[in-house]
């Protein structure tokens, strides 16, 4: 399984990480993203998620907003710790919801 991490810099993301490390999560691939590339981090982009079948979003609501759709409608996992699709008021779905 390849799993990528956006926002890998950041508390949250660096603490997906190191508990994917820790629990020994079987990976293909690790690759960790975030808003601009730096020491080993690369910067996020649409094209960079494509070989990446599982997605966590530990940054902010406009990375999730942006790059999530894609992963779902290509058939990938997201899990999105931002806010940008949840408890909307309106109780409706967004169209990536399965």
């Amino acid at each position: 399984m390849n799993i990528a991490v956006v926002g890998a810099t950041g508390a949250v993301g660096e603490t997906i990480v190191q508990v994917l490390r820790e629990r020994k999560v079987p990976l293909g691939r690790l690759g960790l993203f975030a808003s601009r590339a730096r020491n080993g981090v690369l910067e996020t982009s649409a094209e960079a998620l494509e070989p990446f079948d599982t997605v966590f979003f530990a940054g902010s609501d406009e990375a999730s907003s942006q790059f999530a759709p894609p992963i779902l409608e290509r058939g990938g996992v997201v899990i999105d710790n931002s806010s940008a699709y949840r408890m909307r008021p309106d109780g409706t779905r967004w169209s990536g919801d399965r």
